[in-house]
């Protein structure tokens, strides 16, 4: 054979192997010193320096290493172009690194305003610590906190992007010190695309300031309150493919929150009451009420929930305006082997069908140590709830419920009567668009552990929600067990005995 065919057949054979094996054959290394060199994208090929080269399409296999230090704001798109293969067992990484370019978490710390968006496919974004100067860059009206603005974010995976990854990133108190012009409205990530990943992260201080309404309206940079969910993920027109996403082993931390009649709410410029700033400040959101038919099958899991919520004082009560930890308004999500400690609020099934919450631990008081351990001393937060059921088909099982002392709308438990009748099939059609209240339809209440717990309402009715009974619902081997006088209401029903009034069953009950 001649030496010109060997050497086709030696290229043939790397090929067939880059093409086997995520072609990491061709995976560059980019080391990068600066925030001004992120957003342009260059780095150089060697850790001592040289000439820069673009890195504005990464590859399978290509890593991006941040120099540690405290870096200015970043805002770039970095964009990744690779096959789902590629993307989800070679990606590109982009690593924050110590000063030696060793990739190491809370290495870099970015003190100025940012906005980093993944876009294509497979990217994994790790080690950046926000610090409380790393504002959001601005987004439409960036002054008031108001949903009537454009979303800002710091990360965000953008429409049609497929299988990226946020990991071991810390989000601390971002924004709260900034004093740049950085927006006050929208989430830390937000998620359009399919089957990304956000996995221990860190997620600390989008407070409401009481001190913003002496903020003048036109000069608002100066307010430090931080609206809307920490996490929103929502699809796209364009997103052919959506959801499957993961949400794993992150921390959700202290999160101070305005009570609903509190008078420092200011009126923002574009007139939207005081009473609707009082709400929207969950932790996640996965979807909204344009998306209650749309299945997003986003699996949140192993995550612990610790001060969440938590009223900020100054209202005629420390009635939240924000009622929910969790807001799921879309279909076929799963809640599991969550840990919500110590917080007002509630994991919250408010629109959409088929969903599942189970395993989760739900306890009204104590805090975490040093060591990760809960320890009982704290005082019970006394607003605390459970989960809230809306909707078709929702699964709530073996969840432990522990000395919840709330009760109607924040019960251990509530199932939710709504606008349609369970004896209607217009209870079947859930249409996009809603902000109403769907009646709760055959929930499966099954293998739970209520300890404490001051009400279970398996029929919540008001003039707001809708006077329509949940109906279908299965009440099946549940254990409720009370200590002693704890002032409880108890099993909250029109017929709990058997519920067959209204199409459901309550068997293998243990009180």
């Amino acid at each position: 054979m001649t030496s010109s065919g060997l050497k086709l057949r030696l290229l043939l054979a790397l090929w067939l192997l880059g093409v086997l094996f995520g072609s990491s054959a061709w995976a560059t290394v980019y080391y990068v010193d600066t925030a001004a060199h992120f957003n342009a994208k260059q780095g150089y090929l060697s850790a001592t320096g040289g000439s820069t080269v673009s890195f504005a399409t990464l590859r399978a296999g290509d890593k991006v290493l941040l120099k540690g230090g405290t870096w200015a704001g970043i805002v770039a798109t970095m964009a990744g172009s690779m096959t789902d293969w590629e993307a989800q067992n070679t990606p590109a990484v982009i690593y924050a690194c110590d000063a030696s370019y060793n990739p190491t978490p809370g290495g870099v710390v970015v003190a100025g305003v940012s906005q980093v968006t993944l876009a294509g496919s497979g990217i994994v974004f790790t080690g950046v610590t926000f610090s409380p100067t790393s504002g959001m860059y601005p987004a439409g009206n960036s002054t008031d906190y108001d949903e009537t603005s454009s979303s800002a974010y710091l990360i965000a995976a953008s429409a049609g992007s497929r299988y990226m990854t946020v990991s071991h990133v810390k989000f601390d108190h971002c924004g709260r010190d900034c004093t740049s012009t950085n927006d006050h409205y929208g989430p830390w990530i937000y998620l359009l695309g399919y089957h990304h990943t956000i996995q221990y992260c860190d997620f600390q201080g989008r407070d409401f300031n009481p001190n913003d309404y002496l903020v003048a309206s036109y000069n608002g940079y100066n307010r430090t309150s931080i609206r809307d969910a920490t996490i929103v993920i929502y699809k796209d027109s364009s997103d052919v493919d959506w959801g499957w996403h993961h949400l794993q082993y992150n921390y959700f931390g202290e999160r101070k929150v305005p009570a609903s009649s509190d008078s420092r709410l200011y009126t923002p410029s574009t007139g939207e009451t005081a009473t609707n700033l009082s709400n929207g400040w969950e932790a996640i959101r996965i979807g909204n009420g344009s998306f209650v038919s749309v299945d997003f099958n986003t699996t949140v899991e192993y995550n612990a929930f610790y001060h969440t919520i938590q009223a900020v004082g100054g209202g005629a009560s420390e009635d939240v305006g924000e009622p929910e930890m969790v807001s799921n308004k879309s279909r076929k999500n799963i809640y599991r082997y969550n840990t919500f400690l110590n917080s007002y609020g509630q994991l919250s099934l408010r629109n959409g069908d088929y969903c599942v919450a189970q395993g989760n631990y739900f306890l009204a008081g104590g805090a975490y140590d040093y060591n990760g351990s809960i320890v009982t001393t704290e005082s019970r937060n006394t607003l605390m709830g459970g989960i809230r059921v809306i909707g078709f088909g929702h699964t709530v099982a073996n969840n432990y419920f522990y000395k919840l002392s709330n009760d109607k709308f924040g019960s251990a438990l509530c199932l939710v009567g709504g606008t349609l009748s369970g004896f209607s099939g217009g209870i079947l059609n859930n249409t996009d668009g809603q902000d109403g209240y769907e009646t709760a339809t055959y929930a499966h209440i099954i293998g739970n552990t209520f300890i404490d717990c001051k009400s279970i309402n398996l029929d919540y009715q008001t003039s707001t929600t809708g006077t329509n009974s949940p109906y279908g619902t299965r009440f099946l081997n549940n254990l409720i067990y009370y200590s002693g006088s704890v002032g409880a209401i108890g099993v909250v029903s029109k017929n709990f005995d058997g519920l067959t009034n209204y199409g459901g069953m309550a068997y293998g009950n243990y009180v």
